[in-house]
């Protein structure tokens, strides 16, 4: 009876209560939060029992106001994790601040919080470092902590996946892997909703037209560079543009070969037609050429009528005042046209310029005219020619005859003429006023529009002109005294007046041609055919 007694009296009541408080404090590793969670069992933390605070261990949310659980869970959800639990010295739990249906799923983490000293036991201090979920990135992680990984995404951002399209979403024709055919690739992105979707197909290459000679399968159909008979660009070729063979062999005298092009067509490539090439002509004499290609030049033709090996040409240019469209066009096309034909006819070759008007007596000239004047002796000295020409220009003249008798004399001759014509001067044994080399053969191409003062069978005499004026017996003598050749340049001024006199000197210094023609070419196409007159005379003369 007295045990009893004992057990239902007030002061064991209160030793109950006191035994309770001491064992709630003393006990370690929390209790299991909602979701299956720890809510203080981590390493190096603790907490009170259920029992300590009274809570009973109901999983269940008891409201705001109310925390029934000591477990580091925000139950009632005021904000404030485990509010009116106790805990004991530097004690630390994991803790959750949010809604507790998201602790500790997905990315939704425990923080903790520390045991704040308050008299014999503490109180739990704010919960620090948790994670509240958050809009779901596709990203491969639960960021708002619903139990579903990258709900509503069509992919995972920043991942790719192989496609086979256009960048607008097109398909393409042909297989990726045959030929230059490839996948491209699509990446996944983010959009504004929080879904993900992937991009347009970046990089695929699809079948183009086959391209020759590239060795590639360009149209994916597994055949590289089918339908291409040639090469692209050009290629030599030896046949008519009709594909008709040409005779003889390129390369031997006149026969060249051609071109050809080969280019793409719809479906390969073919070769055009041969442009350019020569084959062999019949043999032309005279010419210097091996036209029938046979590896000989002017084979069965006469000798030519002069030997230019070495040879000095001199433009004896008639300078009075009807004459300046010659002049202009001989100056002009010197260096271009004249020059180089002359080089073509004449292995070792040098040019002189000289010029005449006539006597400076009335009626035959103007009291300034000259009836002959040195220019520049021989050279080689192309410049030198050219300036020579540069500084004729036409003026003067009375009658229409002029003279080139005289002036064919003093090319050929050192005589000079008194004051009119002074004497020649030439060094290393040079003929005449020209100074023509004593190994060259000398050529006189004379350019003129009028008939000779003096002229051949006397015509045109001079009267009563001093210093008297040779005569053409005289000026032919010259001439023949140094085998010098005259062709003739006949400019149609005044009706080829001057056709007979040119004729007549040519025959008569053997500037004829294989037929014993006289070389004087008609200039009567205008002032460009004088250009064209002294190539081809020089030309038929050296026969090249």
């Amino acid at each position: 009876m007295h045990a009893f007694a004992l057990r239902s009296s007030p002061l064991f009541a209160i030793a109950l209560v006191l035994l309770a408080a001491c064992e709630g404090p003393g006990a370690t590793g929390g209790t299991r939060g909602r979701n299956g969670r720890g809510g203080g069992g981590d390493a190096g933390m603790s907490g009170t029992s259920d029992a300590a605070t009274g809570g009973g261990g109901s999983d269940e949310d008891a409201g705001p106001g109310a925390e029934p659980s000591c477990d580091g869970i925000d139950e009632d959800r005021d904000g404030i994790v485990d509010d009116g639990c106790s805990c004991l010295g530097d004690a630390r739990q994991a803790c959750y601040g949010g809604d507790p249906r998201n602790a500790g799923l997905g990315a939704c983490s425990f923080g903790s919080q520390p045991c704040m000293p308050d008299g014999e036991f503490g109180t739990w201090g704010a919960c620090e470092g948790w994670v509240p979920p958050s809009v779901e990135i596709c990203g491969g992680d639960d960021e708002d902590c619903d139990g579903l990984v990258d709900e509503g995404c069509d992919c995972r951002v920043g991942t790719t996946t192989e496609c086979y399209e256009t960048s607008s979403g097109a398909p393409i024709a042909g297989s990726p892997g045959v030929g230059v055919c490839r996948a491209g690739a699509s990446t996944c992105n983010a959009v504004p909703d929080g879904r993900s979707v992937f991009g347009a197909c970046e990089g695929a290459v699809g079948p183009s037209p086959e391209i020759c000679d590239n060795g590639l399968d360009d149209d994916c159909d597994g055949t590289s560079d089918e339908g291409c008979t040639c090469t692209i660009g050009e290629e030599a070729c030896y046949e008519t543009p009709l594909g008709e063979p040409l005779g003889g062999t390129p390369g031997i005298g006149r026969c060249r070969r051609g071109v050809a092009t080969c280019a793409m067509t719809s479906d390969g490539s073919a070769l055009g037609p041969c442009i350019g090439a020569i084959g062999p002509g019949v043999d032309a004499c005279d010419t210097g050429l091996d036209e029938d290609c046979d590896g000989m030049i002017d084979e069965g033709c006469d000798p030519p009528p002069a030997d230019c090996t070495v040879a000095d040409v001199l433009f004896l240019v008639d300078v009075t005042g009807s004459m300046g469209a010659a002049i202009g066009e001989i100056r002009r096309q010197l260096s271009v046209e004249i020059a180089p034909a002359l080089d073509r006819s004449v292995g070792d070759l040098r040019m002189a310029v000289a010029s005449y008007q006539d006597f400076p007596t009335s009626p035959y000239g103007d009291f300034s005219d000259v009836p002959f004047r040195m220019r520049q002796t021989a050279t080689s000295d192309l410049m030198a020619v050219q300036r020579a020409l540069d500084g004729l220009s036409a003026a003067g003249g009375g009658d229409t005859p002029e003279s080139a008798t005289e002036a064919l004399y003093q090319s050929v001759t050192s005589a000079g003429l008194g004051t009119l014509v002074p004497r020649a001067s030439c060094s290393g044994g040079g003929r005449g006023q020209a100074c023509f080399r004593p190994d060259a053969t000398p050529i006189i191409v004379l350019v003129t529009d009028a008939e000779f003062h003096n002229g051949p069978g006397g015509s045109s005499p001079y009267s009563f002109v001093s210093p008297t004026p040779r005569t053409y017996p005289q000026a032919l003598a010259a001439l023949t005294a140094i085998d010098a050749r005259v062709v003739g340049v006949a400019v149609n001024t005044f009706g080829f007046v001057a056709l007979d006199d040119l004729e007549r000197v040519a025959t008569d210094t053997g500037a004829v041609d294989g037929t014993g023609r006289p070389i004087v070419v008609d200039a009567s196409r205008g002032s460009s055919a004088v250009v064209d007159g002294i190539v081809d005379a020089v030309r038929d003369l050296c026969g090249r």
